[in-house]
């Protein structure tokens, strides 16, 4: 209705400038509320939206923290069932050995083993990698690393030749206890409570199975508790290591202990025939 009166009194009177400066009054009174409208829904726009943006980054990082999580727990399960793979391939040559080692001299079971690792490990990998499947940065725990396993071979096969297989077996599985002592001591891990029980009960179980009497005093059970020293050693170390190429780590063991095994094997009598089925054990 202003703008009609005015656009009729401007008609009839002309359009000069008293009538130019009421129409830019009005205008500029009819747009003011228009942009005021304008910030205010810009405002209640964002009000609105800002919360949904908001729960869709919550969204989007909550899926990605169960995605690491569900990754996590796959590597542990995958970490887990390569450990109980292991302890059934550490069992079935521990079977072995212990019917080999009445047969056949001690460096000459381990000798045979260290080799056949050399000589795979040389066929399969020498060509791929060259030199690098000697280079390391830490050549000195390498070294003693190697050392360690060899001395479990040596320690433990000469157990085995003494005292019964779940003896021997039961002082070398004193193992994780003796890897938690050395991680607190050497890695700097913490003592937790469940660690502190299951040390408490890993030796009560080798106790409950060993039932110590005579054959504890045996010197034989020294060599089965020195080889579970050593392979502790050898995982703590493998622990400190972990940075090197694992294949690297593996090629060692068996040059040393083919060296070493070697070196013993004079010592323990002369060789002897085998026939197939003790090679293939061995």
């Amino acid at each position: 209705r202003q703008v009609l009166a005015l656009h009729e009194g401007g008609h009839a009177a002309g359009p000069g400038p008293q009538f130019l400066q009421k129409l830019d009054a009005l205008a500029d009174k009819l747009e003011r509320p228009v942009r005021h409208a304008g910030d205010v829904s810009a405002r209640s726009l964002e009000a609105l939206h800002q919360p949904r943006l908001d729960r869709v980054a919550d969204v989007h990082e909550h899926d990605g923290h169960l995605a690491r999580e569900a990754l996590e727990e796959q590597r542990i399960v995958a970490g887990i069932a390569c450990c109980i793979g292991a302890l059934f391939l550490f069992s079935s040559l521990d079977a072995t050995t212990k019917y080999l080692v009445h047969l056949y001299p001690i460096p000459m079971v381990a000798w045979v083993r260290y080799f056949a690792q050399f000589a795979l490990m040389t066929a399969v990998l020498a060509p791929i990698m060259g030199r690098d499947l000697l280079r390391t940065t830490r050549t000195g725990l390498v070294l003693l690393r190697a050392s360690c396993l060899a001395s479990v071979s040596i320690l433990l096969i000469s157990a085995f030749s003494r005292l019964p297989l779940a003896e021997a077996t039961a002082i070398n599985y004193t193992t994780p206890v003796l890897v938690i002592l050395l991680a607190v001591a050497l890695l700097d891990e913490v003592m937790t409570v469940p660690r502190a029980l299951f040390v408490v009960g890993g030796m009560a179980g080798m106790l409950l199975i060993v039932r110590p009497g005579a054959e504890m005093l045996h010197g034989a059970a020294g060599f089965a508790l020195g080889a579970a020293c050593c392979y502790a050693m050898f995982q703590v170390l493998t622990r400190k290591l972990a940075a090197e190429d694992p294949r690297v780590t593996l090629f060692y063991p068996a040059i040393v202990g083919t060296l070493l095994m070697t070196a013993l094997w004079p010592w323990f009598g002369p060789g002897a025939t085998m026939p197939w089925v003790d090679v293939a054990l061995v």
